[in-house]
């Protein structure tokens, strides 16, 4: 592995992404926006039964009956959204940035997934929306279904983890890891469709949660940790003793 990867930056400038912060914040208010409509859309019943998400969540199981591969597939991608996986990740990830000197970045990876974590759950129980009840279920779960915590805790821990890298890959390797955050990320979401476990309008919030406190969290890469104690800027070199 290149060492560069891991060396402190010493210019803040360098700690934030190729997106300016323009952009930034427009991305921040789309999905805003995006979290936004469909938290009404199901709290108002716009997505309830017979709407446009209970259908695709119906067709989308009985395809997968037919295709018993697809369900195959979809429990082992909704693996990388398991929340172990993805906090383990979080944690070795934020650990080893910090001991290669990135305390912006460990910081910045660590507050994305705590944030985005508790925000889901204050959302789960705010919302309080069932999960869909099919005649033949390929998985179980008991929590609520608004929003998918699989698909924000992929979004929240693959999306600033491609966020520090792209700051420090160019060209081809850069594009190359954003589209694979980004493709990770959609499988996660497809398959809690695909397995029955959520609705359309829960993955998309949650990887929009994600993806919210990533654009919102990403200055924080900019943050250094305080020097020990005597090295900071009062302190005076020890001046050798002479013998008289």
């Amino acid at each position: 592995m290149n060492d560069d990867l891991f060396k402190p930056l010493n210019n803040p400038s360098v700690a934030v992404t190729g997106i300016g912060p323009g952009r930034r914040h427009l991305t921040s208010v789309a999905l805003v926006a995006v979290l936004t409509a469909s938290a009404v859309a199901v709290e108002t019943g716009m997505f309830g039964p017979g709407s446009i998400d209970w259908r695709a969540v119906v067709n989308v199981h009985l395809f997968v009956l037919r295709h018993p591969a697809v369900a195959d597939v979809s429990r082992v991608v909704t693996g990388f959204g398991s929340p172990w996986i993805v906090d383990a990740i979080a944690a070795l990830a934020a650990i080893m940035l910090w001991w290669r000197g990135r305390a912006g970045d460990a910081l910045f990876v660590a507050a994305v997934r705590v944030i985005t974590l508790l925000t889901d759950v204050v959302l789960k129980e705010s919302i309080r929306r069932p999960r869909p009840v099919l005649p033949h279920p390929l998985a179980h779960a008991h929590s609520f279904s608004f929003p998918s915590g699989h698909s924000s805790g992929a979004a929240s821990v693959y999306l600033p983890l491609a966020v520090v890298l792209v700051s420090l890959l160019h060209g081809l390797p850069s594009r190359v890891v954003v589209a694979a955050a980004s493709l990770l990320c959609l499988a996660v979401a497809a398959s809690r469709v695909s397995l029955g476990l959520h609705y359309p309008s829960d993955v998309v919030a949650g990887v929009a949660l994600g993806a919210l406190v990533t654009c919102l969290l990403t200055p924080l890469r900019t943050w250094r940790a305080p020097p020990p104690r005597g090295h900071g800027r009062g302190s005076q070199p020890t001046r050798p003793t002479s013998s008289a």
